[in-house]
């Protein structure tokens, strides 16, 4: 019984597979909000990057008074997201009476997801061609 023991194996050592590399760029988050019963995805882009940027002194105040579920600020952050125009006007207070009867939670929570991608590049976020 000691020799079955101490006897070389038969079976070759299995070969260890590398990881798999992605081919693709990972695809940015959507941040849907329901406005006015229609979904709207806030877009990444430079433009609304400076937009949020210039209405509160950065970006760190914006995300701040999102997490603190402030309204202008939610509406703010939605409507330059949305790619409208100027975050100042009769359209600004359409966009802030359509965040007002919609779930806060979820576009505080859309808003929060949307700031922090903008926070680590989501302004260049490209699809990969190919």
């Amino acid at each position: 019984m000691n020799d079955e023991l101490n006897a070389p194996d038969n079976h070759p050592e299995p070969a260890i597979m590398p990881p798999k590399k992605s081919t693709t760029a990972a695809a940015p988050a959507a941040h849907a909000v329901t406005l006015a019963g229609k979904v709207e995805t806030l877009v990444p882009s430079a433009k609304a990057m400076m937009g949020i940027s210039t209405a509160f002194g950065g970006l760190v105040p914006a995300l701040d008074r999102a997490r603190q579920f402030d309204v202008n600020a939610l509406a703010a952050v939605v409507h330059l997201g949305l790619g409208r125009p100027t975050a100042t006007g009769k359209e600004l207070e359409r966009t802030a009476a359509q965040v007002c009867a919609a779930d806060l939670t979820d576009v505080a929570v859309a808003v929060v997801g949307y700031l922090s991608d903008l926070m680590n590049g989501g302004s260049q976020v490209k699809p990969k061609a190919g």
